[in-house]
């Protein structure tokens, strides 16, 4: 079985430029000649959570990369790596144990946010009161404690091989209600965010995120990374991601 290019996740099944083997609980339930074929991959595509670090310690490239499921999955990791680089953030603070959260409210003073350490929307917690505080503390080990910002502006950007491939802003519309609404990755008003955004993933080698900006009157912040939609709403129709990876497959530019 000689390949050069494999993909594990099925999202690539109908690109025949690539092998899908499928994903499976262990290595040991792919046959001899498969994991072979894996060996000699020029590159490993959608390899899963269970298997990049894998990939990744062998020195096999993969898509999306390794550094892209880390992050996209921990509010930790990101939390760090916008420190380190001093990219303009939310900020927040991490509390370990029972002890540490015991200053959460002598270093916070409420409202704030209080998030669990995975990048997941149904973690995310607004503390009023040392009442909220005291229901939610316990619920994840660490957490994250961030400030509560009314954002003048929100943006979401999807990015695929440091690229961005669409752009949406947080619209009110008049019965009270928020949506996402695709805007043109062009306008002039974002390019300073979209620039800082692919520099951040370039140097972290990022390649496939959603990244949430908020604009706080001042100045853009970075809010958080997440993992990317299926399907991105353009001003000029849907860019189905997975399409749009097997078209830079048969371009040879992945």
């Amino acid at each position: 079985m000689e390949h050069s290019r494999v993909a594990l996740a099925p999202f690539l099944a109908d690109c025949p430029e690539v092998l899908t083997l499928g994903v499976r609980p262990g290595f040991e339930d792919y046959s001899a000649e498969e994991r072979q074929t894996l060996r000699k991959a020029s590159r490993i595509f959608f390899p899963t959570p269970r298997f990049v670090s894998v990939f990744h310690a062998a020195g096999l490239p993969c898509f999306p990369s390794y550094y892209s499921y880390r992050y996209q999955r921990s509010r930790l990791l990101q939390n760090a790596l916008f420190q380190w680089v001093g990219i303009p953030h939310l900020g927040g603070r991490a509390y370990y144990g029972p002890r540490q959260k015991e200053a959460i409210l002598r270093d916070f003073p409420t409202p704030f946010l209080l998030t669990g350490p995975f990048a997941r929307p149904d973690t995310v917690h607004v503390v009023n009161c040392g009442e909220d505080l005291r229901g939610l503390r316990d619920r994840y080990n660490p957490v994250l404690v961030r400030p509560l910002v009314s954002w003048r502006r929100q943006v979401r950007l999807v990015f695929l091989r440091h690229g961005c491939i669409g752009a949406q802003v947080l619209t009110a519309s008049r019965c009270g209600t928020s949506t996402w609404e695709p805007v043109s990755t062009g306008e002039k008003n974002l390019d300073s965010v979209i620039r800082q955004t692919r520099g951040l993933l370039r140097g972290a080698q990022i390649d496939d995120i959603l990244v949430h900006w908020g604009h706080d009157g001042e100045s853009w912040k970075l809010i958080e990374m997440l993992r990317p939609p299926l399907r991105v709403q353009t001003p000029s129709g849907v860019v189905r991601r997975h399409q749009l990876v097997g078209r830079l497959i048969r371009e040879s530019i992945l």
